[in-house]
C-alpha cells in the first residue's frame, strides 16, 4: 500500500554544478512512498531531456502509471 497520492521520481545528476547531489537525496528521503531516485551520470544541470536514454526511461515510467 502506498503512502502518497502520486508517485515521486527524483532525477538528479551526480555531475550537476548547480544543485549538489545531496539536495536530491534530502528530497528523496523526505518523500513518501511510492518513490524512486534516479542518479544520472550526464554532466551539467537540466541536461537529462537532451539524453535519448533518459527521455525513454521517463516515457516508459509514465506509461506504467495507472
Amino acid at each position: 500500500m502506498s503512502n502518497s497520492i502520486i508517485p515521486v521520481v527524483i532525477i538528479h545528476g551526480n555531475h550537476d554544478e548547480i544543485v549538489p547531489e545531496h539536495h536530491g537525496r534530502i528530497l528523496f528521503d523526505a518523500a513518501l512512498q511510492p518513490k524512486e531516485y534516479w542518479e544520472l551520470t550526464i554532466p551539467g544541470h537540466v541536461r537529462a531531456q537532451a539524453d535519448e536514454n533518459t527521455r525513454k526511461k521517463i516515457l516508459d515510467y509514465l506509461a506504467r502509471l495507472p
